[in-house]
C-alpha cells in the first residue's frame, strides 16, 4: 500500500489542496469517520500511521482512508486523487452495463466519482470533537469543500453506510451542520474556557433569552459564553464588555 504518510497544518493543508490535481473524474463526496482505536491519547503521530497502514495490509486492503485530523495536525494518508477504502459502497460509483454500482473497484466500469474519507481521531460515542481535533477537523473539511465544489448535504457519516455509529454517537447531523456552518462563517474557535462577561439578574436573562449557549459562574458574577466568534460579539454589544 502505498500512503503519503505526511503531516500538514491548516494553512499547508489548504496550500496543498488548492494547488492539488484531482484528476478527471475529482472527488464529489466526503464520509466521516472517527477512529474509535486510536484514541486520541494513544494517537502518536507517524508511529500510528505507520501502524494503520500495516493494519489495513493485513486487511488485505490496497488503500485506506485520505485523511486523518488529529491534535498534532492533518495527516495525508491514501492520495485524494485515487479511489480510497474506507465506506464499503460509498467508496465509489461505477458505471458497468448501463449499471451504476458502488464500492472500491469494480472490474471493466468506468468511475463516476468517489468520495474523501476523512478519520478524525478518537472515539466520538460519548463527546464531540474539542480543541485542536475540532478546529484541524472543521478546516480540513471547509478546505475541501471550497476546492471541490462539495456541499454540506454531500457529507456523509460512515454509519449511513454501515450499521456502526461512526463517525460517533455524539456527532450528530444537526451539531456538525451547526458547527460547520459557524465556522464556516467565522473561521475562529474561542479559548476553551470561554468568554467571561459580568453579569447583573437582568443580564443573565437577557443572555439566556438571546439563547446563547453558556454557562453563570455565580461565585464570580459572570456570564461564561462557549460559543464561537459571533456569539463573543454579540455579548459585548449587548452588555458593553
Amino acid at each position: 500500500m502505498q500512503i503519503l504518510r505526511k503531516k500538514l497544518t491548516k494553512s499547508e493543508f489548504e496550500a496543498y489542496v488548492s494547488a492539488k490535481n484531482f484528476g478527471t473524474v475529482p472527488p464529489t463526496k466526503i464520509v466521516l469517520h472517527h477512529t474509535w482505536r486510536p484514541t486520541q491519547e494513544s494517537w502518536s503521530g507517524i508511529r500510528t500511521i505507520d501502524g494503520l497502514k500495516r493494519y489495513y495490509e493485513g486487511l488485505g486492503w490496497s488503500a485506506g482512508p485520505h485523511i486523518f485530523v488529529a491534535d498534532d495536525g492533518i495527516w495525508l494518508f491514501t492520495d485524494m486523487s485515487r479511489v480510497g477504502i474506507h465506506a464499503g459502497s460509498a467508496n465509489a460509483t461505477w458505471l458497468k452495463n448501463g449499471r451504476k454500482r458502488g464500492g472500491y473497484y469494480v472490474p471493466n466500469a468506468k468511475l463516476i466519482d468517489y468520495s474523501i474519507g476523512i478519520e478524525v481521531v478518537g472515539d466520538y460515542d460519548e463527546h464531540v470533537w474539542e480543541g485542536a481535533t475540532l478546529d484541524n477537523a472543521l478546516s480540513c473539511i471547509i478546505t475541501l469543500k471550497k476546492k471541490l465544489g462539495i456541499i454540506t448535504q454531500d457529507i456523509a457519516f460512515h454509519r449511513d453506510f454501515s450499521p456502526k455509529s461512526c463517525p460517533g454517537n455524539a456527532i450528530t447531523r444537526s451539531w456538525f451542520e451547526q458547527t460547520l456552518a459557524n465556522y464556516e462563517s467565522h473561521n475562529q474557535i474561542p479559548p476553551e474556557q470561554g468568554y467571561r462577561f459580568k453579569f447583573s439578574e437582568v443580564e443573565a436573562k437577557k443572555a439566556m433569552e438571546l439563547g446563547f449557549l453558556r454557562q453563570v459562574d455565580t461565585e464570580t458574577r459572570e456570564i461564561i459564553a462557549i460559543g464561537l466568534t459571533r456569539v463573543y460579539e454579540r455579548l459585548r454589544k449587548e452588555f458593553h464588555a
